[in-house]
């Protein structure tokens, strides 16, 4: 069953009451609902008591001969069914008023549902192939922004809006992508069951296919953050980070705090962005120190220090009662001046090698 509108359609009838009509045949000039609209058919129709004031405007459903009063749209009994008392009625195909699509005095046309099911290819003013377009749209606003607006003002549990986007394996359930935001009480409770089911939460997915965002000519991506927006992180077309970067114009946006070769990302914890840091490593000779804590990790005191060539530690503990040594010495070795060693032998010096012990110092083989 479809809606369907036709050009001089006007039969008249005699029927009586609120229901269905019986049709006297197609006026001299017009056409017949039958065989314009076709049986089973539905079409906007108006109807007129001659020389009376009852009338009626509504959706009828095409019959053999007939004509049902489906839904009445406008009349002359507040909008509902007229109870007609035979008279002779006139009944044509109408154009209501409340299904009317028309400019108004700014040119603006107000539809509540677009479906579109058909293109027309027109010379668009972007080089994209107009033919391509199944709608294309666009007007000049001085200082000002160009809208396409879309809301369910539903605010129940499970409604929300969504943009939705599929290809050529598209089903009701896999293969689409889909742009929306869901209703003030989505989840229903203060806990969603998803991260996409989060009251007032804007969310951008995909079913079945891998999701790219970015930007494909050698732009920089921005990852914007804050209450105003004015803060993000970058990544520029050259795959680097750059962390609470700047807000400058033109090119010169999103090209501070990329960090330097070497530098780690370090956490500031929930209340601040995360930074650059150097590691440090300290040059042979010098005094900087490495702490081990409780748990193994290193700390940020000392009890080791490392010279770059030797760990030295105030104490030496064996919590297995073992310290064990390589019975040969592999390369040459200065025993620093004012300590001494001891090794567990035999000890074989390798060829070509030499322990220096200074004066004063020992160097005791077990």
């Amino acid at each position: 069953m479809a809606l369907i509108i036709k050009d001089r359609v006007q039969e008249t009838s005699t029927t009586s009451g609120t229901g269905t009509l019986t049709l006297a045949g197609a006026v001299t000039g017009y056409q017949s609902f039958g065989s314009a609209i076709g049986n089973g058919n539905t079409t906007y129709y108006g109807i007129y008591a001659n020389g009376g004031s009852d009338w009626e405007v509504g959706i009828g459903t095409v019959g053999s001969g007939t004509l049902a009063r489906t839904t009445v749209l406008a009349s002359s009994n507040a909008g509902s069914l007229v109870n007609f008392s035979g008279a002779q009625l006139s009944v044509w195909g109408d154009m209501p008023a409340a299904k009317g699509v028309y400019q108004d005095a700014n040119g603006l046309v107000t539809v509540p549902v677009l479906n579109t099911t058909s293109t027309t290819s027109t010379t668009a003013n972007l080089t994209f192939n107009a033919s391509n377009s199944g709608f294309t749209s666009g007007a000049s606003v001085a200082n000002s922004y160009l809208q396409a607006v879309l809301q369910n003002s539903s605010g129940t549990s499970g409604a929300s809006t969504n943009y939705v986007l599929s290809n050529d394996l598209g089903t009701d359930s896999s293969y689409y992508g889909e742009f929306g935001m869901n209703s003030s009480v989505y989840s229903g409770s203060s806990t969603p069951v998803d991260f996409f089911s989060i009251n007032n939460g804007i969310y951008f997915s995909g079913h079945d296919g891998d999701i790219t965002v970015g930007s494909g000519n050698g732009k920089k991506l921005y990852l914007a953050w804050g209450t105003s927006g004015q803060s993000a992180h970058v990544i520029n077309a050259t795959g680097a980070i750059g962390l609470n970067t700047n807000l400058a114009s033109g090119t010169g946006s999103g090209t501070t705090n990329f960090g330097t070769a070497g530098q780690v990302l370090t956490s500031q914890g929930s209340g601040a962005t995360p930074t650059w840091t150097t590691v440090s490593v300290s040059p042979a000779g010098s005094n900087t120190q490495v702490q081990f804590n409780n748990s193994g990790s290193f700390g940020a005191s000392s009890s080791f220090t490392f010279d770059g060539t030797s760990l030295v530690s105030p104490i030496v503990s064996a919590s297995n009662g073992l310290l064990v040594n390589n019975k040969t010495v592999a390369s040459s070795y200065s025993i620093p001046s004012g300590y001494s060693a001891s090794s567990t032998g035999p000890i074989t010096i390798a060829s070509g090698q030499t322990v220096t012990v200074p004066s004063g110092s020992r160097w005791v083989v077990l």
